[in-house]
């Protein structure tokens, strides 16, 4: 899901987040959770990476909004 989705436009990744949001089980469960390979990757594998900066926009921006 990850590239195909990824090498679309920006709405389609933020309408797979908003997919992946729904599959969580309660209010209380956080972006770990929710997003455990995504945030793990961009929080800690990738983080000085530049090469993902907007995909770290993009989550943070949905996280924020939600």
């Amino acid at each position: 899901m990850g590239f195909e989705v990824a090498s679309q436009r920006k709405e389609a990744i933020r309408d797979a987040l908003r997919r992946l949001q729904k599959l969580a089980d309660g209010p209380q469960d956080g972006p770990k959770k929710i997003f455990p390979l995504l945030y793990d990757r961009l929080s800690h594998d990738y983080r000085d990476d530049p090469t993902f900066v907007a995909f770290r926009r993009i989550l943070r921006d949905h996280m924020m909004e939600t």
